[in-house]
């Protein structure tokens, strides 16, 4: 490598690759600087505990609707292939009366269990449930192997209604603890952003689903159940670092100071309405009925495309 001089007589290299000064540092500080006010439009400004709490909530929500899609572009095929495609229709509407019979369990049960622990309940449940299904799919005569769709061959039956109820199930009672959990100001503001973990999740569940063919419908079924467990542990975990409140009276500090369940008890809770305060809410507010309208039209939509 040959010195050169310059005009003033100062050498310099001939062959070295240089940069103006100030000119990469210009140029990588107004890229972060631009990322930086992407991310706070993005996050409306959160930063420490709020956004921890906010990513926290919004991976849960992608593990369970993550999950749920990825079964459910499942449970056609199961049905089809052990029970019959001609019997999912009788099966959507078994769902519907097992969901019925859910609710009103999950209405009794929140008189004597916090919901978080309801959550974990629920989750550990259909944890378990889908581990057995996905393995019972794997024999010879029970499961997928045998080709041959019977109405009485009960694991499609099985797999259908499970599928379904959780979707209803875990959903809802998630939304209830995360209401429980966060105040309106809260809601407001961060709720987009942790729904947007839901969007990744139903975007990625069915992806998944596309390589059954290449891991088998087994073996995708037991990720769902994986899954499962992974959404109670995230929830588990929420819980330790934020806390939560009972009824929206006293709140249970973070695991670590947790209030024993003898105090719990001594929290005043609300009257129970009952499974037919629904029903009196739809009859006497118009806005209850047109959330019924939208919500109703747009699951309609669903199941026929």
């Amino acid at each position: 490598m040959s010195a050169e001089k310059d005009s003033e007589g100062n050498e310099f290299l001939e062959d070295e690759n240089w940069t103006p000064m100030g000119v990469e540092n210009s140029t990588s500080s107004r890229a972060t600087e631009y990322l930086d006010k992407m991310v706070k439009k993005v996050t409306g400004g959160l930063e420490g505990e709020d956004l921890l709490r906010v990513s926290w909530l919004s991976i849960i929500l992608f593990f369970i609707v993550g999950g749920y899609w990825l079964l459910r572009s499942l449970k056609d095929p199961i049905m089809s292939v052990i029970t019959g495609v001609e019997y999912i229709p009788q099966a959507k509407i078994l769902s519907l009366f097992v969901v019925l019979g859910l609710v009103i369990i999950y209405n009794k049960l929140l008189d004597i269990y916090p919901k978080h622990e309801l959550f974990y309940m629920m989750g550990l449940a259909y944890g378990g449930i889908f581990t057995i299904v996905g393995l019972m799919l794997l024999h010879p005569t029970i499961g997928l192997p045998n080709a041959n769709p019977d109405p009485y061959r009960t694991l499609g039956w099985i797999s259908y209604v499970c599928i379904e109820s959780f979707g209803s199930m875990v959903v809802q009672c998630y939304w209830a603890l995360v209401n429980a959990s966060v105040d309106t100001a809260f809601a407001k503001k961060n709720f987009g952003l942790i729904v947007a973990g839901a969007q990744i999740g139903s975007i990625l569940g069915p992806t998944i689903a596309t390589q059954a063919s290449t891991v088998g419908i087994p073996a995708l079924y037991l990720l769902g159940a994986v899954i499962m467990f992974c959404m109670v542990a995230a929830m588990y975990l929420y819980i330790t670092k934020f806390g939560i409140k009972i009824e929206g009276e006293k709140p249970v500090e973070a695991v670590t100071n947790k209030v024993s369940f003898t105090e719990q008890k001594d929290v005043k809770k609300p009257k129970s309405e009952g499974i037919m305060e629904g029903f009196y809410l739809f009859y006497d507010n118009d806005f209850v009925k047109g959330i019924f309208c939208i919500s109703s039209l747009s699951m309609i939509q669903v199941t026929i495309l």
